[in-house]
């Protein structure tokens, strides 16, 4: 069975999976983890030096309309390398956590992650399986 803790939203609480710390990555584990965030900091530097090389941004075009489409331009570049990091990071916890479940015997969560790495690796989703009596009755029209 997976471990949660119980943490508090808006008063509710909730239950969430316990973050893998230091002493659970192997070697290799970890180098993907430095390696993630090295791709992360020269991403966001590569952006910094083509559109701030001084510290500061200075818009290719006077015109305000330009100014604007390229400052989203400027940010999606931004968002899409922090979440491809983001992504990666929890990618590799979620292996480590299917490991850590592996390894001591538990393994309800181990399902349920192995069905989330096929749809990631295969970048589709699985098929449909009618576990649910509601569900196929309402597809049945019963």
């Amino acid at each position: 069975m997976l471990s949660f803790s119980k943490s508090t939203t808006n008063g509710k609480k909730m239950l969430q999976p316990h973050h893998p710390t230091i002493a659970d990555y192997t070697e290799a584990e970890f180098g993907e983890y430095q390696r993630l965030i090295a791709v992360l900091l020269s991403g966001a530097k590569r952006v910094v030096d083509e559109h701030g090389p001084h510290g500061a941004w200075i818009p290719v075009s006077s015109e305000r309309p330009d100014q604007v489409a390229e400052a989203r331009g400027l940010i999606a570049d931004l968002s899409r390398i922090l979440n491809t990091s983001r992504n990666g990071l929890r990618r590799l916890d979620n292996r480590v956590r299917m490991r850590l479940d592996t390894d001591h015997g538990r393994n309800s969560g181990a399902a349920w992650f192995g069905v989330a790495a096929q749809v990631i690796a295969e970048g589709s989703r699985p098929a449909r399986t009618d576990t649910c009596r509601h569900a196929k009755d309402r597809r049945q029209g019963g």
